[in-house]
């Protein structure tokens, strides 16, 4: 290759040469924590955290520095200085100088050993083992695996030149004023020069020399969070975004946007953070794809057009939900949509610990060609080209010769290091790059049996990996006081109504209308202190609590002796809280409160959720710093700290207040729900103690597991994922309970459903289920058919019919995954209903003004209720419609007609009654637009007794009893046997999905009996020649009719007879009504609904058969498939049905050789099973394959409802016996 290496192309074909040379660092040799001088520590020490902090005095400083800088004056980076904790406590007190910022990513794309460069530059580590050592990776199975499990925190400081012309005064920032905003909202427009960058792009022309303006240097506080990227422990990354005001996003340029790229960037969205972006591993495209500078290039804008179309789809999804007069859209393209030239996104490999921005490379060649920093950051990213000699730039065309300046500038001298180095192997020439670049690397490092590392110790001097991504995070997360601004809407859950608003007792008086007043003053206080990060002395103290994590009790030092600890092995674990303040400061003797998720002030309901905790000292407050804690005097507002003390009072998440006004902060939102169920027990009977410690210390640990105890008193354990499963046991059998236990096989969790009507319900053969124990002897089947059940109550006095129908799968998904919403419509509308008939019933003149109140109240919460009706009506329409365009017929190829149902349901809104089980399942309960509620004389002993409508003596008002009194009185009956049929199927005892009834008729049946003997009670006492009167005429309606002549009844009759029968009454419809769905469920086709996994993974394309045969063999199927442009990888994106995927990344790296990558495993969705559990073979040629009677091995359906069964002890039906003969005895009789 030409020497000209650092040389640009000129249009003529002439070339100039520049020497890259990069301004020297200050060397400054301080106090820091370093590790024991007197004892050797080994990486093993740095990774279990046994490190020593020691403060070293000055002498042996300077004696340790010189000695390391006999070979050569700048052998240690600069940056690598030591960081001592006196500087890191000073710099918590100054909030504009705080960065509180996560690293979110997919897994293997370098999170962890991005963070090895970041604190390797405050000399925590060496250079030299950084991006090998996986600092952050602290447990032993973190280092076996190679992924991050838990998210680790650490604090580092870094110091950053900001450059301002003469006679400027410094930056400064503002405190933005307080204002309600909603979660994407924007914060106020930062003052002139609030940043470095925007000091630089504001100053006046600078002259064409090479001196630079005078600079400052500041010392930032850096609170980083190193969270996981793989699915199974998404949860830790809820909990670092919650904490964070700025995420490190970091995408692999080879692998391109993965579906953890997806989850992570929409978590950040939704918290209202502010993001940057690291395209990291560009030594892949050089080392292993073997691109050309040009190649990459584009490649590099396809990446970043991947991920700013993500950003774009945020952005237009949020677009969607404003008001007509909310216009944040520009700020959300500032801060949301990437571009290198906005400073927002840093070039990098992390392995090779070496990184750099627009700006970087601007400053590098503004003394060479005497150009502003300001002109070359906004033109070397783009399709422009640099002519060398004229300095003018124009556009890049195919037809150019010369290579865009990005690729001259930048790209070409990064290539040519690497061919000299890793590929060419040319020693010689890569001492002359040194020279050239100026800089000074030892001559030890210049190893020709190690030119990797060479390349690396090359790299770290020229481009520092950690001075260009913490400059971006300086530069571009904003600082504690104006994120919080931003993100009150996102922290503060929305003003929530009273609960006097629908009780039945009024608030009267003045007193408690100012004590109203009072509480709601005291909460606007709060939610301004929150917003402005206030650290004044009467500001309220407010922390959330993300996670506790378990730390050795020796971690925590002195604190331990001193404080009311009694745990008594200091070799055990305490429960540490990692927290945020968000307001006020926190000191270890602050009376505070533990308010729970669901605690706010207005609702005396949710008092019980707060737990006091006062004393003198009893906290313990720490700086996390990886696997040790430092101790901290107190932590002002804007920081994270980790609290020692409130073991048992923290479970999972909680908010800390000094006052009762503060509501809780909102709940964190999980990206992946718990799915992998697993029954554990100990091995030993007088272990159960301990293993129930241990299974409420895991709760409590893990944000996303989940503890249950079954009916039979099995503890079962649900996990995200096989992976997150069994570092759940190891943790529960090492360090929560520490006794031996044994796991059960998997526990798949299955749903009942029924498959659409393809044909008209008489057309419909009997259901093979309904002839078959122990479903044929469920109560209400005989009366069913076609999906439709009449059953009467035990006493007789109420009849339910009730029709079962299959809902679109699109509205099941809808409803399983915004439960909540669909459930707040529900409320509401009741709410609505309550209101509307309480103000309408006040008629006393006292009572309005209580009753406005009341509707006032109601308008103010539901304002948005016809907001909400429109919006699920919509979506219903869109699920409707996706039903229809997706259903096709397979002789015709025609569009399914969907039942017509569910069109007038779409009209009606009114008619839903509940969602099912627990009011938020995917199942539903309404009233058919032709709902009868009749009240009949039942039918009689006798073949002439009919049933009859009953007669009232006012007929008018016997619709208005009906629905004032009949029907209240039975709905609740109904919704609760409705809830209870939907919790538990009959199939497999199984919840339903998916499933929707219909209350097509209510019937009151009033035996004429009862009547006619209160109407003799009465005649009896009637004057002689009446009753005889009376008698002939019974006597004449017997002989005409055979039956009772009755006089119509009042509306007090009704009332009597169903008050006397209340009791029971209410029991039975209950019962009934679950019996009813039930059988009604069986009379129609049934379907097993299963768990999918979404399964996204690599594989090279030799090997891409094999991996189509694992999935085949489980019952997958790809949906996705794409190549990465220039090499042989295949990205597959595929279902998978979580009961075949156990064990399924063993298999499928065996079976492809280690060829396919680690699948990411993530819950989809629930699909019906298209086998029918109870098919059996109709024909010669079903029999020939399947024979007379289909097995539960080759109907899967029929063997999951079989082993589901038999796990919960339920009856079969199998036949132990199937062929029996008789049995001969050899031995005779005696």
């Amino acid at each position: 290759m030409a020497e000209a290496w650092a040389c640009l192309s000129n249009h003529d074909g002439s070339t100039s040469n520049f020497s890259l040379r990069q301004y020297p660092y200050e060397e400054k040799p301080c106090l820091g924590p370093v590790f024991d001088q007197g004892k050797h520590t080994s990486p093993r020490d740095l990774l279990t955290g046994a490190h020593i902090f020691a403060l070293v005095n000055l002498r042996h400083t300077q004696e340790a520095r010189k000695s390391s800088f006999r070979l050569c004056r700048q052998q240690v980076p600069p940056m690598a200085r030591r960081v001592s904790a006196d500087e890191l406590v000073a710099c918590q007190g100054r909030q504009h100088n705080i960065r509180n910022v996560c690293i979110l990513a997919h897994v293997d794309h370098g999170k962890t050993t991005l963070s090895d460069s970041l604190v390797s530059s405050n000399g925590i580590i060496s250079a030299k083992l950084a991006g090998k050592l996986r600092f952050l990776d602290s447990t032993e199975e973190e280092q076996q695996r190679g992924i991050t499990m838990k998210s680790s925190a650490i604090s580092l400081l870094h110091t950053k030149e900001i450059r301002q012309r003469p006679g400027s005064t410094p930056p400064t920032v503002a405190d933005p004023a307080p204002q309600e905003s909603p979660v994407a909202a924007s914060p106020p427009p930062p003052p002139l020069a609030s940043t470095p960058m925007a000091a630089q792009r504001a100053a006046p022309s600078m002259p064409s020399s090479v001196s630079l303006p005078p600079s400052s240097s500041q010392d930032f506080l850096i609170n980083l969070i190193d969270s996981p990227g793989h699915i199974d422990f998404s949860s830790d990354v809820s909990t670092a975004t919650r904490l964070s005001d700025g995420a490190i996003v970091v995408v692999d340029v080879l692998e391109g946007v993965c579906t953890q790229t997806h989850a992570v960037l929409r978590q950040a969205w939704s918290e209202g953070m502010k993001p940057c972006l690291v395209l990291n591993k560009l030594d892949r495209l050089i080392l292993e794809v073997r691109l050309t500078p040009l190649e990459a290039y584009w490649h590099l804008q396809r990446v970043l057009e991947q991920v700013n179309a993500i950003s774009s789809s945020l952005i237009t999804s949020e677009t969607f939900k404003l008001d007509e007069t909310e216009t944040f859209t520009d700020n959300w393209e500032k801060e949301w949509l990437f571009a290198p030239e906005r400073g927002n996104v840093v070039f990098a490999s992390s392995l090779y610990c070496w990184a750099f921005s627009i700006l970087t490379f601007a400053r590098i060649w503004m003394r060479k060609l005497g150009l502003k920093p300001g002109q070359l950051v906004r033109h070397l990213w783009g399709d422009f080209v640099l002519n060398v000699k004229t300095l003018a730039v124009s556009r890049y065309t195919p037809e150019s010769k010369a290579k865009p300046m990005f690729v001259a500038m930048i790209l070409d001298p990064i290539w040519q290091i690497y061919e000299a180095t890793v590929l060419g192997k040319d020693l010689q020439k890569v001492g002359k790059m040194v020279k050239r670049l100026d800089l000074e690397v030892p001559a030890r490092e210049l190893n020709p049996k190690d030119l990797r590392g060479t390349a690396s110790a090359i790299f770290r001097r020229w481009l520092p990996l950690a001075q260009a991504v913490l400059d971006m995070v300086v530069d571009t997360v904003p600082d504690p006081v104006q994120a919080q601004y931003r993100r009150i809407g996102a922290l503060w859950p929305p003003i929530q109504m009273p609960d006097a608003a629908f009780s039945d007792e009024e608030k009267s008086g003045r007193d408690e209308r100012e004590t109203d007043a009072a509480r709601g003053k005291a909460m606007e206080r709060v939610r301004k202190c929150v917003a402005q990060c206030s650290v004044l002395d009467d500001a309220p103290v407010v922390a959330f609590v993300s996670k506790v994590v378990p730390v050795r009790a020796v971690e925590l030092g002195e604190w331990c002796v001193s404080s009311a600890y009694s745990g008594g092995d200091r070799d055990g674990d305490v429960f540490v809280a990692f927290a945020r303040v968000f307001s006020g400061i926190l000191r270890p003797d602050s009376d505070l409160f533990v308010l729970g998720p669901k605690y706010h002030p207005q609702r005396k309901t949710t008092r019980s959720h707060v737990r006091a905790l006062s004393g003198e000292g009893t906290l313990g407050l720490f700086m996390m710093m990886g696997t040790s804690m430092l101790p901290v005097p107190f932590v002002p507002a804007g920081n994270l700290v980790a609290i020692a003390g409130l073991e048992g009072l923290v479970v999972k998440s909680a908010t800390l207040s000094s006052t009762l006004a503060c509501p809780a902060l909102r709940a964190m939102t999980l990206q992946a729900k718990p799915i992998v169920r697993v029954a554990v027990e100990v091995v030993r009977q007088g272990d159960l103690e301990a293993l129930e410690r241990g299974l409420a210390k895991l709760y409590q640990a893990d944000p996303a597991v989940e503890i249950s105890v079954q009916e039979n008193g099995e503890h079962v354990i649900t996990a995200l994922g096989e992976l997150h499963l069994e570092q759940c046991l190891k943790d529960l059998r090492d360090r929560y309970s520490r006794v031996e236990i044994q796991a059960s096989m998997p526990l798949v969790a299955f749903r009942e459903s029924v498959a659409f009507e393809r044909m008209a319900p008489e057309q419909i053969d009997c259901p093979p289920q309904l002839s078959l124990p122990p479903w044929s002897e469920e109560e209400g089947v005989a009366t069913s058919s076609g999906g439709v059940c009449k059953i009467i109550t035990s006493s007789g006095d109420c009849r339910l019919t009730i029709r079962c129908l299959a809902m679109p799968a699109p509205l099941a998904q809808l409803i399983d995954t915004e439960p909540f919403e669909m459930r707040k419509v529900v409320l509401r509308m009741r709410h609505g209903k309550v209101a509307q008939e309480s103000t309408v019933d006040d008629d006393d003149d006292d009572d309005v003004p209580a009753a406005m109140r009341r509707m006032s109240v109601v308008n103010k919460e539901c304002g948005d209720f016809v907001d909400d009706r429109r919006i699920f009506r919509q979506k219903l329409e869109d699920c409707l419609r996706q039903e229809r365009e997706g259903k096709r017929n397979d002789e015709t190829h025609e569009p399914i007609e969907v039942n017509e149902r569910w069109t007038g349901l779409s009209a009606e809104m009114d008619a839903i009654l509940a969602f099912g089980p627990r009011n938020v399942g995917p199942n539903m309960l309404w009233k058919a637009p032709d709902f009868v509620f009749s009240v009949l004389w039942a039918a009689g002993g006798g073949s002439e007794e009919t049933e009859s409508d009953v007669g009232l003596v006012d007929a008018g008002k016997l619709n208005e009893w009906k629905k004032s009194f009949a029907w209240p009185t039975l709905e609740n009956s109904i919704l609760v046997g409705f809830q209870m049929a939907t919790a538990s199927g009959p199939l497999a005892e199984e919840q339903m999905y998916g499933v929707a009834f219909v209350v097509e008729e209510v019937a009151l049946l009033l035996k004429r009996e009862e009547f006619c003997a209160a109407e003799e009670v009465g005649k009896d006492k009637a004057p002689k020649g009446e009753r005889k009167q009376e008698g002939q005429e019974r006597e004449q309606g017997q002989d005409q009719g055979g039956k009772f002549a009755i006089p119509p009844l009042t509306c007090e009759d009704l009332n009597i007879w169903l008050t006397a029968r209340l009791g029971s009454i209410t029991g039975q419809v209950m019962s009934s009504c679950k019996s009813a769905c039930r059988a009604a469920f069986l009379s129609s086709p049934v379907r097993l609904v299963e768990a999918l996994f979404e399964c996204d993974l690599q594989c090279d394309r030799m090997q891409l058969g094999k991996l189509y045969g694992v999935l085949s063999r489980r019952r997958g199927r790809v949906v996705e498939e794409d190549i990465i442009e220039g090499t042989d990888l295949f990205i597959i994106k595929a279902l998978l049905p979580v009961a075949e995927s156990f064990g399924f990344a063993t298999e499928l790296l065996k079976k492809t050789s280690g060829a396919a990558t680690s699948p990411q495993l993530a819950f989809s969705h629930w699909e019906r099973m298209e086998m029918n559990p109870f098919w059996r073979p109709q024909n010669e040629e079903d029999r020939e394959e399947f024979g007379e009677t289909m097995t539960s091995e080759s109907n899967v359906a029929r063997k999951y409802i079989d082993d589901t069964r038999r796990r919960k002890g339920l009856q079969i039906g199998d036949k132990i016996v199937v062929h029996a003969e008789k049995q001969r005895t050899l031995s005779r009789k005696k």
